[in-house]
C-alpha cells in the first residue's frame, strides 16, 4: 500500500521554470502547490510578502479550501518541484497522506495563533492612543528617534 501511496504523490508532481507564476492575486485558481524543492516568491499587493524555499512548504490553500479568489501573487524564483493538488483531490490527497494533513493542520492553526495574537496586539495599542489621558485630552503616543 505504501508503494501505492508514493506513486499517486509522484503523479501530482510538477516541475516550474526559474520565472514561472504559480497564480496570481484575484485568480479563482484552486490548485494547492506543496514545495518539494526550489524556491518561490510570495507577493501581496505587489510587494514582497516572503519568500518559501523550505520543502513541504503549501502554497495556495486557502483558496483551494475555502474556495475563494487567490489572495497573493506567487511565482518561481528558482527552479522548483511542487506536488501540485486539484481542488477535486483534495479529499483523496489527504485521506491517502494522514502527515500531510496533519501538517497543513498544524501550519494553520499557528497562523490563527500569530494572527490572533496580531489582533490582541492591534487593539490594545488603539485603545492606548484612544483612552482619555487625566486632562481629559486623548494620550498620543510619542515615537523620539535618536540622531
Amino acid at each position: 500500500m505504501g508503494q501505492e501511496r508514493s506513486n499517486r504523490l509522484r503523479r501530482l508532481e510538477r516541475h516550474f521554470s526559474a520565472g514561472a507564476t504559480l497564480f496570481e492575486q484575484g485568480d479563482t485558481s484552486r490548485e494547492m502547490y506543496i514545495l518539494l524543492n526550489g524556491e518561490a516568491e510570495v507577493l501581496g499587493n505587489d510587494e514582497r510578502v516572503t519568500v518559501v524555499a523550505k520543502a513541504g512548504s503549501y502554497l495556495g490553500e486557502m483558496s483551494t479550501l475555502l474556495s475563494e479568489p487567490r489572495t497573493s501573487t506567487v511565482w518561481t524564483t528558482k527552479e522548483s518541484e511542487f506536488i501540485v493538488v486539484g481542488p477535486g483531490q483534495v479529499r483523496a490527497f489527504f485521506s491517502c497522506s494522514t502527515p500531510l494533513a496533519l501538517k497543513l493542520a498544524t501550519i494553520l492553526a499557528k497562523r490563527l495563533k500569530e494572527t490572533t495574537r496580531d489582533l490582541y496586539q492591534a487593539r490594545r495599542a488603539l485603545e492606548e492612543c484612544q483612552a482619555p489621558s487625566p486632562s481629559g485630552q486623548r494620550s498620543r503616543q510619542r515615537h523620539s528617534t535618536t540622531r
